[in-house]
């Protein structure tokens, strides 16, 4: 996260910033009189201080100025496991029009104020199965999923971790029904696996309150679920939200 601290400028205007080690101009997020934003720096990126270019637009006044940011070196291992799954998914997108229009709803503009209340809830009252980060490995590959993973002994409810408006609502082929929540602010809980619905796109829901459920059959008799939470259409550590208010992200 970067904190961007911007002298006497019109609160009603846009201030994005951007550099050379991204292509698209990146949005910041006015609260409590500064912006905070996400930056998309590559793992890879080489250790150093880069320049970032700070520009204001939609107000009376003009803006324009520069900053450092400095990137830490990162672990080459965990660079090489994220450009492997980059390459994955920008393949399995290039492939299937299906994943290209739910990425799209789940990452799509969200409610410019905060709808959730303090510290998020837990999804379901089972233990974790797999944590988000955790090194996994199926047959050659390795990966760390961006998510958390719920194996289910038994029926189990599904809840939404905090209040927020229903995106998505719908079965996703291979992987059951899926609920993409948005909390505001460019937060949103994702919450794939479930068996059956009980709430549907456009509606507003509670913190705790059932979203769906997750059900062994005599066809699934080892179900799971898996929970996450992107922010700014990026995959944060769930766990941390439960410990912290998301608004601390910005921070």
């Amino acid at each position: 996260p970067v904190t961007v601290t911007v002298e006497n400028y019109d609160s009603g205007g846009r201030v994005s910033v951007s550099s050379s080690l991204w292509e698209n101009e990146i949005s910041l997020t006015l609260i409590n009189g500064k912006y905070y934003g996400l930056l998309p720096v590559p793992f890879s990126t080489p250790a150093g201080k880069y320049e970032l270019t700070i520009t204001g637009s939609g107000s009376r006044e003009a803006l324009q100025q520069t900053e450092n940011l400095t990137v830490s070196a990162g672990a080459a291992k965990r660079a090489a496991i994220s450009a492997k799954n980059a390459a994955l998914l920008s393949q399995k997108a290039a492939d299937d029009a299906h994943y290209l229009a739910y990425a799209k709803k789940t990452i799509g503009s969200s409610h410019a104020e905060k709808l959730w209340y303090g510290v998020f809830a837990y999804p379901a009252t089972i233990p974790v199965t797999y944590i988000y980060g955790q090194a996994l490995a199926y047959r050659d590959f390795s990966y760390q999923p961006l998510y958390q993973l719920y194996a289910i002994a038994g029926d189990t409810d599904i809840s939404a971790v905090a209040n927020g408006t229903v995106r998505t609502a719908e079965r996703i082929p291979d992987t059951g029904y899926t609920v993409v929540i948005d909390h505001g602010l460019g937060v949103f809980s994702v919450y794939s696996g479930l068996s059956e619905l009980s709430v549907s796109a456009g509606s507003y829901v509670f913190a705790r309150q059932k979203i769906g459920q997750c059900t062994k059959t005599d066809t699934i008799p080892a179900p799971f679920f898996t929970y996450g939470v992107i922010v700014n259409g990026y995959y944060m550590n769930p766990r941390s939200f439960l410990e912290r208010d998301p608004i601390s992200f910005y921070k």
